[in-house]
């Protein structure tokens, strides 16, 4: 169970994801956005509920900035408490110039999960971050194109350019799902690597490795034992 310290502080409650988009399946997850300003950011993963809490301030700040996550909130969220500041959230939003940098810092992680396979001894958190680096390349490319898609069926239909079927592209985007290693998802991810080789070189590593995402997961998934919820 997630709790919040003070209830009362919770200012607005949005929906996303499958379950606000309607496709559900046995791998859907559960996402909420909160917006409590007792703390910039938060985020709070319980089984399946996925919770993430933001700042008012830091909320309208990234989404006026074009965040990747928060097109996301303002393209499918479903408000489910103050639609006023959700209205809000959706009328600074401006795209970024560019998502590149999204979809580089992804396939980084991605690389490096790949790279540490054989001492990977945390494959629930590993598995978790291949599904992220995958979702996060393939729709921080679509939002650069202006066309942004979220739905996993939709973006198993690009992932592989009709080398592979949709079911195992959606076994890639679904890698969350397991909680071993699993070689059909290793060979998956890099073949997937292969198609998107052009987003290897654009960025220096040391901008890559100032990425929050990148060292705490690399710190994460080896040498940690696996905690699961029931």
């Amino acid at each position: 169970m997630i709790k919040i310290k003070n209830e009362n502080a919770l200012k607005c409650l949005i929906l996303f994801g499958s379950h606000a988009r309607g496709d559900i399946d046995i791998h859907s997850d559960f996402d909420l956005l909160g917006i409590d300003d007792s703390k910039d950011y938060t985020v709070k993963d319980v089984g399946k509920v996925n919770f993430s809490l933001y700042s008012s301030s830091e909320a309208l700040k990234l989404s006026s900035e074009g965040n990747l996550f928060f097109l996301h909130i303002i393209t499918e969220g479903k408000c489910l408490f103050n639609e006023d500041f959700f209205s809000q959230l959706k009328s600074v939003f401006s795209y970024k110039e560019s998502y590149l940098e999204d979809a580089i810092i992804a396939y980084f992680l991605a690389e490096k999960i790949l790279e540490k396979k054989e001492i990977i001894t945390n494959w629930v958190i590993a598995n978790k971050r291949i599904s992220w680096c995958v979702r996060t390349i393939l729709i921080a490319i679509s939002a650069n194109n202006r066309n942004p898609i979220f739905s996993k069926y939709e973006l198993a239909s690009v992932a592989f350019k009709n080398k592979y079927s949709s079911q195992q592209s959606i076994t890639l985007i679904d890698a969350k799902s397991k909680d071993s290693r699993d070689e059909n998802i290793l060979f998956l991810l890099t073949e997937f690597l292969i198609e998107y080789i052009y987003l290897k070189d654009k960025a220096s590593k040391g901008m890559l490795y100032s990425k929050g995402i990148v060292s705490s997961t690399l710190l994460s998934i080896v040498n940690t034992t696996p905690v699961f919820y029931r």
